[in-house]
């Protein structure tokens, strides 16, 4: 695979950003083919240039003002980095860490893939990754799962949390980034079904990956956890501050989980 990063332009450009980023890129397109995976999607961002300019526009529009909205809402000041970037398989959108520091990586030609590139989209990818950064700075460090159990609880309560945050963070605690066509309507349509069907899988411990990621579904709806997890969010913070939120344990949240379903 580091055949494809040999030093050029690209690597040059990627070095200016963090010797990390570079490394992190080469680790994670490893898990990729390059050429039927990686190279496509490139090519089509290339071949776009009027949408990165309009995704690019509508990034430094989100991003103006956006330390002070954080403060307001969760009362914390992140220290974190927004990094608007051309270099693919972290997805749209990734929060993680470069030289110590936390960072958001945005990945212009998936964001240009998924067509994300208005300013409504790019809110809503900004802000669910600024829940992750949030959720890690003043919760308790994510727990090492062991069990099928233990992995989707975790997962549903992670993105239940940045979901919650992004909502907050949007002002509209219906908003739901994933909602296109009727996907919110069959959500809510549904609810019990999926609640239901979730908790089974975690009694049984069983995958319950086919609720979450845009190249999975559960009867014909990607991202279906995201609701779940966001709906059963709000239902805790009821009862929790923001703080005592992300500061559950996976043993607390499956109880609640099951509560709740109940």
């Amino acid at each position: 695979m580091d055949a494809h990063f040999e030093t050029g332009p690209w690597e040059k450009y990627v070095r200016h950003i963090s010797d990390g980023l570079l490394k992190k890129i080469k680790e994670d397109s490893n898990r990729y083919h390059f050429d039927n995976e990686i190279l496509p999607v490139i090519r089509f961002a290339m071949n776009n240039m009027e949408k990165i300019k309009t995704a690019h526009h509508s990034f430094l529009a989100v991003i103006e003002g956006l330390e002070g909205k954080i403060k307001e809402i969760t009362g914390t000041e992140l220290q974190v980095d927004i990094v608007f970037y051309l270099g693919l398989c972290n997805g749209a959108g990734w929060a993680t860490k470069l030289n110590g520091r936390r960072v958001i990586l945005l990945g212009i030609e998936k964001i240009v893939e998924l067509d994300w590139c208005d300013a409504g989209n790019m809110a809503s990818l900004i802000y669910h990754e600024l829940g992750h950064i949030w959720h890690d700075t003043v919760g308790a460090p994510y727990q090492e799962t062991n069990s099928m159990r233990e992995k989707y609880v975790s997962q549903l309560y992670q993105e239940g949390v940045a979901m919650y945050l992004e909502q907050l963070l949007a002002g509209d605690l219906t908003h739901y980034h994933q909602n296109t066509g009727n996907w919110l309507d069959w959500c809510y349509t549904n609810k019990h079904e999926v609640d239901a069907e979730y908790l089974r899988r975690l009694q049984a411990n069983e995958s319950a990956q086919d609720f979450f990621g845009d190249w999975c579904d559960y009867k014909g709806y990607s991202d279906v956890g995201y609701f779940i997890g966001c709906e059963f969010v709000k239902y805790i913070a009821k009862e929790h501050s923001l703080n005592e939120l992300a500061n559950l344990d996976i043993a607390t949240v499956y109880k609640k989980f099951a509560e709740y379903i109940v």
